[in-house]
């Protein structure tokens, strides 16, 4: 009430100025008339904070990026746990590697799409950044298999540009899925289920081509 007070006192002439929304200590706020309408206004909250408009969503926008780094930051440690875990999975095939990496990433993103608490998006994190701690690694490991040790220079040079395109248009195929699920925790819905599909048949893989033992 009182930041609605403030924003009618200043914008009481205000049909002398431009009818776009402002934002007005906490609270949106359009000139109409002569005074002001306001759209929103923002709860309480701690000093320091800020806020932003959003004009193309429409919406006020917190600035404030300490919740998230503190929600994050022990999750984002699970990235040294996946090379520990590829580690262990070494005497593996690719294969199996990489339907493990897939397996982990594919269940931590699905956790972060089903996710209504902090804690759970947490928890799906932890999984997403234990498979990521695997990627790079496993990824090489089964990129070296495909070359000759003449060619694996050239190879590992096409690998690398072929990763780092893949990092600059993967928030372009994420924004599509996005669109197409609603929202985007349904866009990590989607991919962890794209990648636990991708897991499955890694595994099928991995059976089939399992050697045979040699018959008595």
């Amino acid at each position: 009430p009182g930041m609605a007070q403030e924003a009618m006192k200043l914008y009481a002439e205000a049909e002398k100025l431009d009818a776009k929304p402002v934002v007005v200590g906490g609270s949106l706020v359009r000139p109409k008339g002569a005074g002001a309408e306001v759209l929103y206004s923002a709860p309480e909250k701690p000093a320091g904070r800020r806020t932003q408009y959003d004009s193309k969503r429409g919406v006020i926008v917190d600035l404030d990026t300490g919740a998230v780094t503190k929600a994050t930051a022990i999750p984002a440690l699970f990235i040294c746990v996946g090379s520990v875990v590829f580690r262990l999975m070494s005497r593996f095939g690719s294969a199996v590697q990489l339907a493990t990496m897939l397996g982990f990433l594919g269940v931590g993103l699905a956790g972060i799409g089903l996710a209504h608490s902090v804690f759970a998006m947490q928890l799906g994190l932890a999984f997403q950044q234990t498979g990521a701690g695997m990627a790079v690694p496993a990824l090489i490991a089964w990129a070296q298999t495909k070359f000759g040790f003449e060619h694996r220079g050239r190879g590992m040079g096409v690998w690398s540009s072929a990763f780092f395109l893949g990092q600059a248009i993967s928030p372009q195929i994420v924004g599509r899925i996005a669109t197409g699920a609603g929202t985007m925790q349904g866009a990590f819905l989607v991919t962890g289920l794209i990648a636990l599909g991708a897991a499955l048949a890694g595994l099928l893989v991995a059976s089939r081509t399992q050697p045979q033992p040699a018959a008595a």
